[in-house]
């Protein structure tokens, strides 16, 4: 079949309803693509709806996906808010390619980094293209793309809350477009970000307010906002050619999922498997402990 346009979707973080509602919005004569995080962050029970509904479409032809971080770690099934994920679905999630591209436009959920950058090099990868097929080395150094976000002077990633906004660059900025346009998710924005050879489609559908989640205006970090403020929710954004048509961007407002932090789980009700998953989901995403644990300190000697 011959699509029209194809249409990028930012980060879902189990946004059901905006996700239904924003589907039925676009032609079925136009092919979609997920830029990852189906998962997390949203309430668990709608987590399986989520992913059998962009399973069905992809399944039907209809849309591409790409493997996010949190696609990634929900595909062990080992946290507590997997466990309403059948096998199928963990399957699907697995089996995600870390990129694809679809009429020449390179999809993947976080950036590009030196280590990307070595593995997309020389690849063969035409105008439509999925990543499903490498493996050892490079393999390992693509999948550092669901994480991208900051560079350091060696231009590889800079583990989450460990840049320096302002002083360390944000990978788009420095992308000198080698690889054609990159449309990635992964950072929250405000209005879809644009940079010379990236556009950002992640508007904050799963943000809960952490600042170590990312810049929110593109123009801090290099970019631009062609677009006025749309608020927190789940973006479409079509493409024509390799161009975005921002006059037809389409958004869905999400509810706003609070995000505790590992002392509000500790004081909190929560359980020790709650607060494991916690932790655990801070050192897999490269963050440092010593900030949740200073905050943790910091509160008990306020507490006496």
């Amino acid at each position: 079949m011959t699509y029209n346009r194809v249409w990028a979707i930012g980060d879902v973080h189990d946004n059901y309803i905006p996700l239904k509602r924003l589907v039925a919005q676009i032609p079925l004569t136009d092919h979609l693509v997920f830029v990852g995080d189906l998962t997390h962050k949203g309430n668990p029970q709608d987590s399986p709806m989520v992913v059998e509904l962009v399973k069905g479409l992809v399944e039907a032809g209809r849309a591409s996906c790409v493997q996010g971080n949190h696609d990634a770690k929900a595909s062990r099934g080992k946290n507590p808010e997997d466990q309403f994920l059948t096998p199928e679905h963990l399957t699907f999630l697995k089996g995600l390619p870390v990129a694809l591209k679809w009429d020449g436009l390179l999809f993947l959920h976080g950036g590009v980094d030196a280590n990307v950058k070595f593995a997309l090099t020389n690849m063969e990868m035409g105008d439509f293209w999925n990543s499903s097929g490498i493996k050892g080395k490079a393999k390992k150094k693509l999948e550092k793309a669901r994480f991208v976000r900051f560079l350091d002077g060696e231009g590889k990633m800079i583990y989450e809350n460990r840049e320096v906004i302002g002083v360390d660059p944000f990978w788009a900025a420095e992308y000198d477009g080698s690889f054609g346009t990159v449309v990635f998710g992964h950072n929250p924005w405000t209005s879809p970000a644009l940079f010379p050879h990236a556009v950002g489609v992640d508007c904050g559908a799963g943000w809960s307010g952490e600042l170590s989640m990312g810049p929110q205006d593109p123009k801090v970090v290099g970019g631009e906002t062609p677009l006025p403020d749309l608020g927190r929710g789940l973006v479409a954004v079509p493409f024509v050619g390799g161009q975005p048509v921002w006059s037809d961007v389409l958004m869905e407002e999400c509810q706003q999922n609070p995000d505790p932090s590992l002392r509000e789980m500790i004081e909190g009700d929560f359980s020790l498997d709650q607060v494991e998953s916690k932790v655990k989901d801070i050192l897999a995403s490269g963050r440092s402990l010593k900030p949740a644990l200073q905050e943790l300190l910091d509160s008990r000697r306020l507490a006496g």
